[in-house]
């Protein structure tokens, strides 16, 4: 497992082995010490706090890396099955986020109309929290 923070003035990337080592650096961030971590492939990223300068992850998110038959680099996670991809981790770690916040602030700006839209809203101010500037 491979967990990287981002902080846009700093990268950090740091190798775990184990799930209680893990458990221990997300207890850290999080203050919690009660999570269900499962044992990904090594080709995963755990996304955690800032990731840009207004929006924060309140929630760590598991982020799948795969290859497509062109060496697309896709990145990709089973909450909310949004997805980015590059021609390097970083373009496509970039893309993902891109897209994560883009999808935030559709629902964002869809929930005061729709119920079933504000549930999944909801759902999503769960992991993300957006500081206004």
């Amino acid at each position: 497992m491979v967990i990287r923070t981002l902080d846009y003035s700093s990268s950090r990337e740091v190798r775990l082995e184990n799930s209680t080592a893990i458990k221990e650096v997300v207890s850290l961030f999080f203050g919690s010490s009660n999570l269900a971590i499962d044992n990904r492939i090594s080709n995963s990223i755990l996304l955690i706090g800032k990731i840009t300068p207004n929006y924060v992850l309140r929630k760590p998110l598991f982020l799948s890396i795969e290859y497509d038959e062109n060496d697309l680099i896709i990145i990709s996670e089973d909450v909310f099955n949004v997805y980015g991809d590059g021609d390097s981790q970083a373009l496509a770690l970039d893309d993902y986020i891109t897209s994560l916040i883009d999808y935030y602030e559709l629902l964002s700006s869809a929930s005061e109309d729709d119920n079933p839209t504000r549930k999944v809203f909801e759902k999503i101010q769960a992991y993300i929290f957006h500081q206004k500037s």
